[in-house]
């Protein structure tokens, strides 16, 4: 999380835990440079535990690795090797071997005059494997950093793609795509979820998470126009050719409220966890929720409410699988510590709730 803000400057830093939920060690300090604000952080680890964190360095894209202790593997490394600006990284993936690939949000070569999403392949080293390339469309007065990306080979991975884009107060609001890069290409092959000749259509973020078959979920907020009613949280999983293995699930049960901004993990049986925000859905502003699917798109018990502390907002939720078929969500809760926003988080195991704990200072 970034954290330690003085003035303009501020850090990205971590915390490990271990399966009961106790810190191991203190937090520690991702970034090799402490110029300037870092911030934007996004993570991700292989299957020996190894992790790599990505993040903003002051307008820049870059990246760093770590071993299962914490130790760093290397300096600082940055993500495009053209000279576009990477605005902030989006995702990081990586698979059991430890290779991976990163998006971020670029502008300048690559994008023509307006932001578009970039991406690149590295081996487990950290070394690029490529040039960047563009794997989002380039939108009109629109927001591209709500793709997604999950690797499905050894560097064949999907993308997805929910973009919204807006002019003079008018939205011109896409459907949900997922699309295909199979091992060593720049060329991909895609296919809509949400569509508007339906009248459904989605809306950002479309989330993508994956299991070592290959096989992967998406998630995403779907509305209907021009007909009124509830935004709610639609899932999708698929085989690793973008073949469909049921049709698209609505995970939220409640029709009451507005649910948005999902998130997902798949863990290495298949199965799926999906949260998201609920508007009111807790009795005070925004509330967690979540759903659990078995690998088939059926659902393993209820939806339940995954934050205890109702006070005020709980938002941006994400989700993460072990090893052991439990789920780590991280949230930010606004008023939990007593000052502004902090970061909290629970375990979820078998549809119970294994334990829940702080994770940090309050964080932007």
């Amino acid at each position: 999380w970034k954290t330690g803000e003085t003035g303009d400057e501020a850090d990205i830093v971590a915390r490990r835990y271990d399966p009961q939920d106790i810190p191991l060690g203190s937090d520690f300090v991702v970034n090799e440079s402490t110029t300037a604000t870092q911030d934007y952080p996004r993570v991700d680890t292989d299957g020996s535990g190894h992790f790599v964190v990505v993040w903003n360095g002051y307008g820049r894209g870059v990246g760093r690795r770590f071993d299962v202790s914490g130790a760093p593997l290397g300096g600082q490394f940055v993500l495009n090797s053209n000279s576009n600006v990477s605005r902030r990284p989006i995702a990081v993936s990586a698979n059991d071997s430890g290779t991976m690939v990163c998006l971020w949000e670029a502008y300048g070569f690559g994008c023509g005059t307006f932001p578009c999403t970039m991406a690149r392949r590295f081996a487990a080293d950290g070394t690029p494997t490529e040039l960047d390339f563009r794997v989002g469309t380039t939108w009109l007065f629109s927001s591209n950093y709500e793709d997604d990306i999950a690797m499905t080979g050894e560097s064949e991975f999907v993308v997805t793609d929910a973009s919204i884009s807006s002019y003079q107060g008018q939205y011109d609001v896409s459907d949900a795509r997922v699309k295909r890069y199979t091992a060593g290409s720049q060329q991909a092959t895609g296919v809509s979820v949400d569509s508007p000749s339906n009248q459904l259509y989605s809306f950002p973020p479309a989330r993508v998470a994956s299991n070592e078959g290959g096989s992967f979920v998406v998630a995403w907020t779907s509305f209907s126009y021009p007909a009124a009613g509830p935004a709610d949280i639609r899932v999708q999983p698929f085989d690793r050719e973008l073949n469909p293995l049921s049709d698209p699930i609505v995970a939220s049960t409640d029709a009451v409220n507005h649910h948005f901004g999902p998130d997902l993990a798949v863990d290495r049986k298949g199965n799926f966890l999906v949260v998201w925000e609920s508007s009111d859905q807790d009795g005070s502003g925004v509330g967690i929720f979540g759903q659990r699917f078995a690998a088939d798109g059926s659902r393993i018990g209820s939806e339940f409410q995954v934050n205890s502390y109702t006070t005020g907002d709980q938002r941006t939720p994400e989700v993460a699988a072990g090893n052991a078929g439990d789920f780590i969500v991280v949230w930010n809760s606004f008023g939990h510590d007593g000052s502004g926003f902090s970061l909290s988080a629970r375990r979820v195991r078998s549809s119970i709730f294994w334990g829940g704990f702080e994770l940090g200072d309050p964080c932007g």
